[in-house]
C-alpha cells in the first residue's frame, strides 16, 4: 500500500495524518516530475496529476508497457530509472505539456542504485563506486 501525508510540509509528521493512494509498488520516488513507481514485477507506472504538485493522490497511474525497472529516481523534469540488468534509463520529453514524457532512453553505463534531486543525479555500480552527473 502507498501512504503520503497531505500538506504543505509545514506539519510535525509525528502528527500527521496518513492518506492512502491505491496501488501497489515496491519502489517510489516523488519530486517536481511526479510519483513514479515500479513494483515487483518490474512494471513502470507514472501518477497522473502529480506533476508540479505536492498533491500526490493524483488521479490514476499510467503504465509504460516498454520497460521493466527495479529502481526509479525523480527530480526536476527529470526521471532515471535502472533495470534488472543494472542498465540506466531516461525518460526523455518531460514537461507541464508532456508530463509523463515521450520516451524511454538507455543511457551507456551500469548502476545498481540512482537518486535525483533537482538537476543533480547520484548513482552507485554494483562494486560500490558512486558517481554523479549534473544535468
Amino acid at each position: 500500500n502507498i501512504y503520503f501525508i497531505d500538506g504543505n510540509g509545514e506539519q510535525d509528521v509525528r502528527s500527521a495524518h496518513w492518506k492512502q493512494v491505491l496501488g501497489n509498488k515496491s519502489q517510489l520516488s516523488v519530486g517536481p516530475a511526479g510519483l513514479w513507481g515500479v513494483n515487483s514485477s518490474g512494471n513502470t507506472y507514472y501518477r497522473m496529476g502529480t506533476y508540479g504538485t505536492n498533491k500526490w493522490t493524483g488521479y490514476e497511474w499510467k503504465y509504460f508497457s516498454s520497460i521493466k525497472l527495479k529502481w526509479i529516481a525523480v527530480g526536476d523534469d527529470i526521471v532515471f530509472g535502472i533495470d534488472g540488468r543494472d542498465d540506466i534509463h531516461y525518460r526523455y520529453g518531460i514537461s507541464m505539456a508532456e508530463q509523463s514524457g515521450t520516451e524511454w532512453i538507455k543511457i551507456d553505463g551500469s548502476l545498481s542504485q540512482i537518486d535525483v534531486y533537482k538537476n543533480v543525479v547520484v548513482g552507485r555500480n554494483s562494486d560500490g563506486n558512486v558517481y554523479k552527473v549534473i544535468m
